[in-house]
């Protein structure tokens, strides 16, 4: 597993990284209250300083607000409200990771982005009944440097906000 760190990197995904293989993957790992986390880098358009968050009324309890963001109102999802976790007060470090599903975008709060690690798919655990049963949001499992890192279904924190689940 090859690391890079954030701070060499544009933090602007405008192209697809180059793939050297179907089994190549490259994760962004990310915290939220000192638990660590991984993204697929093809999820993310980009990471941005965190900005102010325009409260909106009749929201999602884990949806902060709105940021504007080129012409465009984004949604602002507190990963640490999602995850029941504690919200650190917002600090240097804190980022706002830009995603698309099926047409919508979002913005996940997260407290720091550390790096881009390339590894393989096959480095991916199947989350084990306990992290899947505290976590529901849990895709994946990766073991890093000896510490676990979670690989969070995006897609399903979405769909829950947008279909108003408050699990």
């Amino acid at each position: 597993m090859a690391a890079t760190d954030m701070k060499e990197q544009p933090f602007v995904f405008s192209e697809a990284p180059v793939s050297q293989g179907t089994d190549q993957l490259e994760v962004i790992l990310y915290e939220v209250d000192d638990v660590l986390f991984a993204i697929d880098i093809l999820d993310v358009r980009e990471i941005i300083q965190t900005s102010e968050v325009t409260e909106s009324p009749n929201r999602h309890p884990h949806v902060d607000g709105v940021i504007q963001l080129r012409e465009e109102w984004v949604p602002v999802v507190n990963l640490a409200k999602v995850l029941n976790l504690k919200a650190h007060p917002a600090a240097q470090e804190n980022k706002f990771m830009l995603t698309e599903e099926n047409q919508n975008k979002i913005a996940f709060h997260v407290q720091k982005v550390t790096k881009i690690l390339h590894l393989r798919r096959t480095d991916v655990e199947k989350p084990d009944a306990l992290s899947k049963g505290l976590e529901s949001n849990v895709s994946g499992v990766l073991r890093i440097d000896g510490r676990i890192a979670f690989m969070l279904d995006q897609e399903k924190i979405i769909t829950d906000i947008l279909s108003g689940s408050f699990e």
